[in-house]
């Protein structure tokens, strides 16, 4: 009996201690460091976004699938030029299939649907040009979609340019124009009635007029032939393909490209205006989406600015803080690597050295395969052929296995 009070006693003692000592430091925390108190609170009011966002989550998420931060600050909106946030802003199976944002895009840079405006968009499988394998994924279209006409459209973001690009483009586009027809439907005596236009549309990050040619082995590069004696005019920004007679004006519509240039988009385009047009709503995202801020906007609306739905719509496809973690941090890492290596490749061009361009970018593929970036990343930034590239790969992986 006298142990038994007497161990009820020791334990009573132990927890009146912890809890003095808990007050006491609460009370130094308050009291004694004031400014680190007031951080935490500032902390907690205004959480900075980074990586580990408060998102939504997505169904079937789990904390245990959330990519490890890199640590970056990140703006209030997302640069739609990243891969990640284009196929995030324009997609159509978000928000209960709403293609609205797609359609207002397509709308205000396709002159065909100026005239004859899309309602309703339906994404299509992308792997319709002919690959290895009919199951493999382009890695040149970002999205295939099709109007409720049937009009066929495939829409890319493209902010390096590639030597031969246009004629790829048209590749993709004439491939698509050639299987859209199932087997079944190429049977029937008329088949050639269910051929429906294919518009290829390309937002590129670069000024072609500026191209100052892509050295490869053994592959010129056309599109210095191209502008050498046809330049764009000062004023454009828009390139829109197609087949005409040269003789008497005729065209062919149903095989179309447009190339938006955004760096040739000359319009001041931020901050907004009650005078912008669609067309100049959607290129102001494209090169100013991470200059708005939130509270700005809100301000902007205070003050009379009219943001149509669509865009509000778009911008809000753009904010970071509804991503999910494992979206956001590929978007990051996409940012890491965009600002890094293309840094480090105008530094070495700039640096004039004597082993010439080539060399230098087999040395920049090189620390990125060390680094196990995507090859499509490696081929953007280095300019060099898919196959340079995998040579370069097999290489790396030969050191690797001795």
């Amino acid at each position: 009996m006298i142990k038994k009070h007497f161990f009820k006693n020791i334990l009573f003692i132990s927890l009146s201690l912890l809890m003095v000592t808990s007050a006491f430091e609460t009370w130094g925390m308050d009291s004694k460091r004031p400014d680190e108190s007031e951080e935490r609170h500032q902390t907690l009011k205004k959480p900075r976004l980074m990586v580990a966002v408060a998102a939504e989550r997505s169904p079937g998420h789990s904390d245990k699938e959330d990519s490890p931060s890199l640590r970056i600050p990140l703006p209030d909106f997302a640069d739609p030029t990243r891969d990640t946030a284009f196929k995030h802003l324009l997609s159509v199976s978000l928000d209960g299939h709403d293609s609205s944002i797609a359609s207002s895009f397509l709308n205000a840079f396709v002159p065909d649907f100026q005239k004859d405006p899309i309602e309703e968009l339906y994404e299509q499988p992308l792997a319709l040009p002919a690959l290895a394998h009919r199951s493999e994924k382009s890695t040149f279209m970002d999205f295939h979609v099709r109007t409720k006409s049937g009009a066929h459209i495939i829409i890319e973001m493209q902010v390096r340019r590639h030597v031969y690009f246009d004629e790829r483009a048209l590749f993709y586009a004439a491939s698509v124009f050639s299987r859209q027809l199932s087997e079944k439907e190429l049977e029937q005596p008329t088949w050639y009635k269910g051929l429906m236009p294919i518009y290829a549309v390309q937002i590129l990050g670069y000024d072609s007029n500026r191209a100052r040619g892509i050295k490869e082995e053994e592959v010129e590069d056309t599109l210095l032939t191209r502008i050498k004696d046809h330049p764009m005019h000062p004023d454009q920004f828009i390139k829109h393909f197609k087949m005409t007679d040269q003789q008497s004006g005729q065209t062919i519509d149903h095989l179309q490209m447009i190339q938006i240039e955004l760096p040739r988009a000359k319009k001041p385009l931020f901050p907004p205006s009650n005078t912008f047009t669609e067309q100049d709503w959607w290129l102001s995202l494209f090169k100013h989406a991470t200059e708005y801020k939130s509270a700005d906007l809100e301000g902007m609306a205070s003050q009379g600015l009219m943001i149509p739905d669509v865009i509000n719509k778009a911008l809000d496809r753009l904010r970071l803080s509804k991503w999910v973690p494992e979206l956001v941090h590929a978007y990051e890492k996409e940012t890491v690597d965009f600002d890094e290596y293309a840094t480090m490749f105008a530094t070495e061009r700039a640096e004039g050295r004597a082993e010439g361009e080539n060399i230098k970018a087999l040395k920049t593929a090189r620390k990125m395969i060390k680094k196990k970036m995507h090859i499509e990343t490696i081929i953007e930034f280095t300019e060099l052929t898919r196959d340079k590239i995998e040579q370069l790969i097999k290489e790396e992986e030969t050191r690797e296995d001795k």
